[in-house]
C-alpha cells in the first residue's frame, strides 16, 4: 500500500511540473534562440519564428524542446 501511494505521489508531482511548462517565443519574448534557451526551464518549449538565425546554441543540459513554425 505504501509503495503505490509513493508512486501515485511521484506521478502527481511530475504532472504538476509539466503543467507549468512555458512557451518562449523568439523573437517576441526573447531576441535570440540562445536567449530563449537561457531563460527556459525543464519542460519548456522555445518556439522560433520564421527567419534566418546566425548563432550557435547550447541547450545547457536542459530538457526542453526547440521548435519552429513550419509552413510548406
Amino acid at each position: 500500500m505504501k509503495t503505490s501511494f509513493k508512486m501515485l505521489s511521484i506521478f502527481i508531482l511530475l504532472r504538476l511540473q509539466l503543467s507549468f511548462a512555458n512557451v518562449i517565443r523568439v523573437p517576441q519574448d526573447q531576441p535570440t534562440i540562445q536567449a530563449g534557451i537561457s531563460t527556459s526551464a525543464n519542460g519548456d518549449t522555445v518556439l522560433v519564428a520564421d527567419d534566418t538565425y546566425y548563432e550557435n546554441i547550447n541547450f545547457k543540459g536542459k530538457a526542453i524542446t526547440v521548435a519552429s513554425h513550419f509552413n510548406e
